[in-house]
């Protein structure tokens, strides 16, 4: 997978203004909180109203944020995405393009040198990744499919805001990872994150997830691609694929549960049925998605 790697301002606010607007707090960056919560609570307001959910409103901006320099373009893009035409006026697209001056007004005020940083911070998981991330992909792709994995990517280095995040926009493989000087875990590497959130890229093609409703196929693909990660990493002596891990990297790679289950265990038992049987990923993920119902 040839990896493109664009350090993004924008990225990093609108990723800092997701956290708020949720209720999360931002612990590596508490200053900023209230600066931005205005403007993030505005855009919330869209996402709320959005045909394709809250979350995935935000992750096409900031996913495509760092595209687009003209914020009136990737409002427009974004809101042809994910609002219906009668919503979509000339009045809303302005708004949130205003939204999105606002956080990179403050962002560029508080951070003043986070453009030249950016580069900067990425460089440990850049290096750790070019010597482990193509071993990772190899093992994750024989241990599901080969098909799930990308050719290329575009990650987006962002500003750590809790500790360690990242994200998905699933179709149009762009990752945002919070570029961490160093493992917050080193139980969990971050070169596993982001294996973790490449791996999950390809799972709205055709053959791959077509069977998962498209509200819960996000979700149900990051569960998936759990056990992978932390098979291919134990194989590689980076981490171990146990019962803890899969709870720890629930829980640290900020996987939601919406459900009364226990996520971990739904997982193994889960995984230890694809691996007995191997079906193929559209009928594992359909399989999955019925057993959190």
């Amino acid at each position: 997978m040839h990896l493109e790697w664009k350090p993004s301002v924008s990225s990093s606010a609108l990723h800092a203004a997701e956290i708020v607007a949720e209720g999360g707090s931002l612990l590596s960056a508490p200053q900023i909180a209230d600066l931005i919560a205005k403007p993030a609570n505005s855009i919330q307001e869209i996402a709320d109203q959005s045909m394709i959910g809250s979350a995935r409103f935000w992750h096409w901006l900031i996913g495509l944020s760092s595209e687009h320099a003209n914020n009136i373009q990737l409002a427009e893009r974004v809101m042809a995405k994910a609002v219906s035409a009668e919503q979509r006026t000339s009045h809303s697209v302005t708004k949130l393009a205003s939204d999105i001056n606002q956080l990179e007004k403050i962002f560029s005020d508080q951070f003043p040198n986070l453009a030249q940083e950016l580069p900067l911070r990425c460089k440990p998981l850049q290096e750790n990744w070019e010597s482990y991330g193509p071993g990772l992909l190899r093992e994750i792709g024989l241990l599901s499919e080969p098909s799930l994995l990308a050719k290329k990517a575009i990650v987006i280095p962002v500003l750590p805001v809790v500790g360690g995040h990242g994200g998905v926009l699933l179709q149009s493989n762009h990752v945002w990872i919070e570029a961490v000087l160093t493992n917050p875990n080193p139980l969990l590497p971050e070169t596993l994150r982001l294996a973790w959130l490449l791996s999950q890229l390809e799972s709205e093609t055709p053959g791959h997830g077509e069977l998962v409703a498209s509200g819960r196929l996000p979700w149900i693909a990051s569960l998936a691609m759990l056990p992978p990660v932390l098979f291919a990493a134990q194989s590689l002596d980076l981490s171990s694929f146990t019962r803890e891990q899969i709870s720890r990297a629930i829980q640290l790679w900020h996987i939601p549960n919406p459900t009364e289950h226990d996520l971990t265990d739904k997982i193994l038992s889960w995984w230890e049925t694809y691996s007995s049987e191997r079906p193929s990923w559209r009928i594992a993920l359909l399989a999955l998605d019925k057993m959190l119902r």
